[in-house]
């Protein structure tokens, strides 16, 4: 959940896209529903043609919404083995027109490897999601706090690995300072926190559900400390978002770790449908991803 930054970034900041999408993606693709659609804040596009039934292991494969022109594409996992594909090196343009920092081998090195995963796992690249600067802007604003966006030097995301109606993916970003960091540190430990984030995510899962559906409950905290995990785990997000789709209640679950290191911060998400993901996975993943960060210097 963080859109490359646990706040004030460009990526995965337990972002409210990152929900979004998650939620109607799985949502939207079990129970066969093609009028899905997004606002003009939303990453969650429509996934028209992608259907499948309630019992299937489809799930969202990205982690911001696909273009309309790839959604049904990437809906569901596809059969073949865990890809390493990650996104482009090349610097991603917001819509404003700021560029973000580039992908470096040592934040790669970071976020979640194929082989980190059991068997099974389906590994679709990361599309970057286009409204995530503003979006966690807001957020920041709502907190309370310096935005450090401009301050990020590299940026590195993994692939989305679904499985069933779950997928995990992670990030890792660095920074000019570790001021940068630790100023970071102190918006995700600030009380306001689940508070605002909470806010901005309901407001825009409401935005993006099709008509007649209605979002029921959206429960996130965001809990300070590293909860039984590594010590550079400063961090976790619990969350849980029940919407009504055509009269059935369907409830999306979402967990994730804020890490940091060396003029580091890196996040693991973790999003499933009707049930959370298993302790038995989250924990290994976050472990890993907290070792790797606390050992590598960012570039």
């Amino acid at each position: 959940m963080s859109n490359r930054r646990f706040c004030g970034g460009r990526t995965r900041t337990l972002p409210v896209s990152r929900i979004q999408a998650y939620l109607i993606i799985a949502v939207c693709v079990p129970l066969a529903l093609t009028g899905c659609s997004s606002s003009s804040g939303s990453k969650a596009s429509g996934t028209a043609g992608a259907t499948s039934s309630a019992g299937t292991t489809s799930s969202p494969a990205t982690s911001v919404a696909p273009s309309s022109s790839s959604a049904a594409s990437s809906a569901a996992p596809s059969s073949a083995a865990p890809s390493s594909a990650a996104p482009s090196s090349a610097a991603v343009s917001s819509p404003a027109g700021a560029v973000g920092p580039p992908m470096t081998p040592r934040l790669t090195a970071i976020a979640l490897q194929p082989a980190d995963l059991p068997a099974g796992w389906v590994g679709t690249a990361y599309v970057p999601d286009p409204n995530s600067v503003a979006e966690n802007a807001a957020l920041v604003s709502c907190v309370g706090g310096r935005n450090t966006y401009t301050d990020e030097t590299g940026d590195s995301n993994s692939p989305d690995y679904s499985l069933g109606n779950a997928t995990i993916s992670s990030d890792a970003t660095s920074f000019r300072s570790q001021a940068d960091v630790t100023n970071d540190v102190a918006i995700i430990k600030s009380p306001k926190m689940s508070g605002c984030y909470q806010k901005e995510a309901a407001a825009q899962v409401t935005a993006s559900l099709p008509t007649g559906a209605t979002l029921d409950s959206a429960s996130i905290a965001i809990v300070p400390g590293a909860g039984g995990g590594p010590s550079n785990v400063i961090g976790t997000g619990v969350g849980k978002v029940t919407v009504t789709i055509a009269g059935k209640v369907s409830v999306v679950y979402v967990n994730a770790a804020f890490i940091v290191g060396p003029l580091t911060e890196a996040e693991v998400d973790f999003t499933s449908l009707g049930a959370p993901v298993a302790t038995s996975i989250t924990g290994p993943l976050t472990a890993k991803i907290a070792a790797r960060a606390a050992a590598i210097a960012a570039a």
